[in-house]
């Protein structure tokens, strides 16, 4: 495949999603034909990705270049996945029932946003990287706004942190300007000016700007606060994809500087902030009292491990957080959707109060439980995977640094701890008590069970099949970073040990087999309910039932005695009882 054909496959994935903006922004574009535009947007922004990864992978493309952008492993799997989640966010929003009700200014930011946030992850210099970061802020501040569930000026104050990120990193990327006279974004060796301490205030400017976006103790209530400020697609889309994976790829790029050029080893400070915001995040949910409080603890504890593995200055340590980075929108994001979707049956966020039966909300229920397995770190998810090699590295780094050790053995703590804040925020959510609802829920479409569900299997996925990601990209990914033998002035890049390899490598080998066995059996529990279903429909349009949700959710649905069934066996499959 030749170079100008891979140019056009990388234009056309970055500016796909921006084409769609003005369509959105048009009065009233929901009432004619909004499903429609949001299916085509899915699909041609999903298309374009898809091809792009096609031709990037088996194109011997190298390091493509396009004006102030370069397209290497890393840049293009994290534009790609971006891509295919912006997709699924609106393909979940504009198929809900209520998408008559959503402003055209929260869909055209998200487009906006994906397309600032491709071209940010292909930026070359610190110019447009620090313009497309702070252009990533102003969409995510006007579609804050425009979801109009708060005033103006509290809206504003709960963006507030992410302001100051911003004029953290305006500021350091000055300094680099007048002091460094770089202009790259990651800059090469050796320096063309400035002293010791100039480069550590830059890097101190450069890490504190992506901690407070990422949530890291002592900042992890201010994420609490925007997560309780705004609307599931906001919290989706831009604190679940875009700020995770903005600040993450951030937080590697310092990290990558640091053992360029700073003469002092910084680990154990990056781990020890790791090692309290894993505390924090498990802590923080199980004493939530409400549901955004709960998905903000496990987001915090999600970002613990991006600091750890990068903390570690390991191959393993580095692999592990850029593995978390890649796959954990896929379980975070769908988390949130099912967060969405519970309040609208119960209206109230709170924990404790009006809790539902599973069944009212079967969808909702078996995607908040998944995300949460996946996000404590349960096997066989994709959240256990990069947990798992993080675990490995800092065990593997514990022979080198002894602190690291300590961050070994609390790790598998923190993780059953976010299992118990999980159980605990289940069982205040859902129970088989009958709870007086405060009005009438509304059939959920077919669409929000259907699309959160496919983000789970992707999340899986990437567990039972660890080579999705493992293979070319994070290794080729870490060895662009810090190539092998790489020897920096103050920090110890920590190599593979023969150990720790040999443990990934045992989990690569062993996860196929299970991996084919969950895929069959998946397959075949699916295809009997879709056989049940058609051989016994429901009758009547009230009767219809919803698949994965459990039929539609009326008022008359909540008003049944306790202990009464609606349903009862007949023939092959399931009717509706007349009330």
């Amino acid at each position: 495949m030749s170079g100008l054909e891979l140019k056009w496959f990388l234009v056309t994935a970055v500016f796909a999603p921006l084409l769609f903006a003005p369509f959105f922004l048009v009065p009233g574009w929901m009432a004619r034909g909004g499903k429609l535009l949001v299916f085509l947007y899915a699909f041609v922004v999903s298309s374009a990705d898809a091809l792009l990864l096609y031709a990037y992978f088996h194109g011997n493309s190298g390091q493509l270049r396009i004006w102030w952008m370069q397209a290497g492993v890393f840049p293009v799997t994290a534009l790609a996945l971006t891509g295919f989640l912006s997709a699924a966010v609106l393909l979940w929003l504009g198929f809900k029932r209520n998408a008559g009700d959503i402003s055209g200014v929260v869909t055209a930011s998200v487009a906006v946003a994906g397309t600032l946030a491709a071209m940010l992850f292909l930026s070359t210099d610190i110019i447009s990287y620090t313009v497309l970061w702070v252009g990533i802020s102003a969409a995510a501040c006007l579609a804050l706004v425009g979801s109009r569930l708060r005033s103006v000026k509290r809206t504003l104050l709960s963006f507030a942190p992410w302001v100051v990120s911003d004029l953290l990193l305006i500021s350091g990327s000055t300094l680099c300007l007048l002091w460094l006279n770089e202009n790259k974004v990651l800059i090469e060796a050796p320096l063309k000016s400035g002293s010791e301490m100039q480069v550590v205030v830059i890097m101190a400017l450069f890490l504190a700007s992506s901690l407070i976006r990422l949530g890291a103790f002592p900042f992890n209530f201010l994420t609490g606060d925007l997560f309780s400020k705004s609307d599931s697609t906001w919290s989706a889309f831009f604190m679940g994809v875009v700020n995770y994976v903005m600040a993450g790829s951030r937080l590697v790029i310092t990290a990558t500087l640091m053992t360029r050029f700073v003469a002092t080893d910084w680990s154990i400070v990056l781990t020890a902030i790791g090692l309290l915001t894993l505390m924090a995040g498990p802590v923080q949910a199980a004493r939530a009292k409400t549901l955004p409080a709960f998905i903000n603890g496990m987001f915090v504890f999600q970002t613990a491990f991006l600091i750890i593995g990068t903390g570690l200055f390991s191959r393993l340590g580095w692999q592990g957080a850029m593995f978390c980075l890649l796959a954990g929108p896929f379980f975070i994001v769908p988390g949130i959707m099912a967060a969405g979707r519970i309040f609208e049956i119960r209206g109230t966020y709170e924990l404790g109060s009006r809790t539902i039966p599973p069944g009212n909300a079967a969808a909702a229920f078996l995607v908040l439980l998944l995300s949460g397995l996946a996000m404590s770190g349960m096997p066989p998810s994709g959240g256990f995977l990069g947990k798992a090699v993080v675990f490995i590295g800092a065990v593997d780094k514990s022979f080198v640094q002894s602190f690291n050790a300590l961050v070994a053995a609390l790790i598998p703590v923190a993780c059953a701890f976010a299992v118990v804040s999980l159980v605990k925020a289940v069982s205040q959510l859902f129970s088989m008590k009958k709870e007086d609802l405060p009005r009438t829920v509304s059939g959920p479409a077919r669409m929000e069970g259907l699309v959160p569900l496919g983000l789970c299997a992707v999340a899986y996925a990437f567990g039972l099949f660890p080579g999705l990601l493992t293979g070319d990209v994070l290794t080729k990914a870490s060895r662009y970073l810090v190539p092998s033998g790489f020897s920096g002035p103050g920090v110890a890049f920590h190599g593979s040990g023969s150990a720790a390899v040999g443990a990934l490598d045992y989990y690569k080998t062993w996860a196929t087999d299970p991996a084919v066995f969950c895929t069959a059996v998946a397959l075949t529990v699916v295809a009997f309910y879709f056989l049940n279903r058609a051989s016994c429909p429901s009758e009547g349009p009230e009767g219809r039932f919803q698949p994965f949700e459990g039929g539609v959710i009326s008022k008359r649905a909540f008003e049944r005695p306790l202990g009464e069934s609606s349903l009862k066996p007949a023939g092959g499959g399931v009717k509706r009882v007349k009330e």
